[in-house]
């Protein structure tokens, strides 16, 4: 029943919250005249109209502060404050009333706790919809267990958005503070890691998320070699500075690469030699369309050349390399040159024509098996194609960078 509500229009499922709140509301103040009187069967006949007044008083409020624009299956606990918000803004609506009708009748401390059950009912039917909605979702979905080392707000909020997501399904926490261990957060677990493979062959779980952004890739790279080699998945979710808004999306999280087990943090680099090399400089790249190239160009263009000329012999990888970047970068200088750096004479020309200032040569063999394998191949075009270029340092101001 509850799947097959999921899936209608968006503005029924709002028209059903709203006369879900048309029956509470009147709901709530007859509990808090109850509980004021003490009878289950209190005598409401003299002010029997304030149940009709009070939907046409309330729903109008929230709907000004947009509790029917949440969306219940990813509602979060901050849907509490729109509905403290819009029942208090009703609690004043409804003494205004009361006052001005000369109400004797109605009991004004039932209006005080007419504030805490509308609070309780409507919220409370906002979080058993969501429930209802997620345990249908689980049975209806496969998703893959997967436990969460990292208590931290990081891994709090992964949880959550893998919890409404339909890919995943967090099943515990894995924390080294102990004063978290044992606690639950966001419905989860926290254990001692020494306890992980335990908890996961337990739990039917094969992934693991290292949700740690703060710490530093020592750490990290300590954590992943706990898990080497045994029959787990490594997945980690980078730096909290990548994420939009600090929110954890799930299409963030990356498998463990090996820029991850190097136990240092890279090194950033330095400003004053970009800017010395490039900016405001003419620049060619050789090799540009290879992979190493390629990502030089793209930083390069960053950094503001006058001109950035892509020296490649690939007919294809320059093309592709080339629109990329017109792409990106439509307002910059970019000249695609097909050649080959063994082509002394005709590099030595592209240079002169273009008062070539910086090079950086990417376009050398770097695939060692190959080259141990291809010998001269790899002289030719890497060790004499290197002393070559650096006799072009004759040409005044003229950077040559390996």
């Amino acid at each position: 029943m509850f799947s097959s509500i999921a899936e209608f229009p968006r503005k029924i499922k709002i028209l059903m919250m709203l006369l879900c709140d048309v029956v509470l509301l009147p709901l709530a103040l007859w509990s808090a005249v109850a509980l004021r009187l003490g009878t289950f069967t209190p005598d409401v006949s003299q002010f029997w109209w304030v149940f009709l007044i009070i939907p046409f008083v309330t729903v109008p409020v929230f709907i000004r502060f947009g509790l029917y624009r949440a969306v219940v299956r990813y509602m979060d606990d901050k849907i509490i404050y729109t509905v403290i918000y819009g029942v208090s803004t009703s609690v004043l609506m409804l003494m205004a009333v009361v006052v001005m009708a000369k109400l004797v009748a109605l009991p004004r401390s039932s209006i005080i706790i007419f504030w805490v059950t509308a609070i309780a009912y409507i919220a409370a039917s906002r979080f058993v919809a969501r429930g209802l909605i997620r345990t249908f979702e689980t049975r209806k979905d496969r998703k893959h267990n997967v436990a969460i080392y990292g208590a931290g707000q990081a891994g709090r909020q992964t949880a959550l958005a893998l919890s409404s997501g339909r890919d995943f399904r967090p099943v515990a926490f894995f924390d080294d503070n102990k004063d978290l261990q044992g606690a639950t957060l966001a419905g989860l677990r926290v254990y001692n890691p020494k306890d992980a493979l335990k908890i996961m062959e337990q739990k039917a779980c094969t992934q693991l998320l290292l949700a740690m952004p703060s710490s530093s890739r020592a750490v990290r790279a300590e954590i992943i070699r706990r898990f080497e080699g045994k029959d787990i998945v490594l997945k980690i979710l980078p730096g909290l500075g990548d994420l939009v808004d600090g929110k954890v999306r799930v299409e963030d999280i990356r498998e463990v690469g090996v820029e991850d087990l190097l136990g240092r943090d890279p090194v950033p680099p330095f400003a004053d030699l970009i800017s010395s090399c490039i900016a405001g400089r003419v620049v060619l790249v050789t090799g540009a369309g290879g992979s190493i190239g390629s990502e030089l160009c793209r930083q390069i263009l960053l950094n503001l050349p006058t001109k950035l000329v892509l020296y490649e012999r690939n007919e294809y990888s320059l093309y592709r390399i080339e629109m990329e970047l017109t792409r990106l970068y439509p307002s910059h200088q970019i000249v695609s040159v097909l050649g080959d750096v063994l082509d002394q004479e005709h590099l030595q020309k592209i240079m002169e024509k273009h008062r070539v200032q910086t090079v950086y040569h990417a376009a050398a063999y770097k695939h060692v098996p190959l080259v141990e394998n291809n010998a001269d191949a790899g002289i030719l075009n890497n060790v004499l194609e290197l002393s070559r270029l650096r006799r072009q340092r004759s040409v005044k101001g003229l950077k040559i960078l390996f």
